[in-house]
């Protein structure tokens, strides 16, 4: 059975004035929200500049899965006039490697965000000590 939470705004503050440019400074406002009971979904909203405008909680799911839709990712980024978007989640399960599922749904909201001008700039998979990304490891 697959769960959905009802969307939720989280506001950085001054986050206008700080470049998330590189994978370690998106860890650093990830891992404090890390939860070890339930996967979420989080897209950081950004503009062309990769300032964040948002971090903003798509979905929360199971112990080892969640559903979000295309749709689900997209709609926010618009609504924000972001340009571009970073997808997080954690894995509750501390092993942030990523599975075939991750890869596959990644690789089916950089197409969809391709289709309608907006950069999927990377996939951020974490734990409350490590994370993975798929733009450092080629995968996006």
């Amino acid at each position: 059975m697959k769960h959905k939470l009802k969307y939720q705004e989280y506001t950085l503050k001054d986050s206008s004035k700080k470049k998330f440019d590189h994978p370690d400074k998106i860890f650093q406002i990830l891992k404090n929200d890390f939860n070890a009971l339930s996967e979420e979904l989080y897209i950081l909203i950004c503009n062309s500049q990769f300032n964040i405008i948002e971090k903003y909680l798509v979905a929360k799911g199971t112990h080892n899965s969640l559903s979000a839709s295309s749709k689900d990712i997209i709609v926010p980024v618009l609504l924000r006039g972001g340009s571009n978007l970073i997808l997080a989640h954690n894995h509750p399960s501390r092993d942030v490697s990523p599975s075939k599922e991750d890869i596959n749904f990644t690789s089916k909201i950089k197409h969809a965000c391709e289709i309608i001008g907006l950069c999927l700039a990377d996939h951020i998979v974490y734990s409350d000590k490590t994370y993975s990304s798929f733009k450092k490891e080629n995968l996006i």
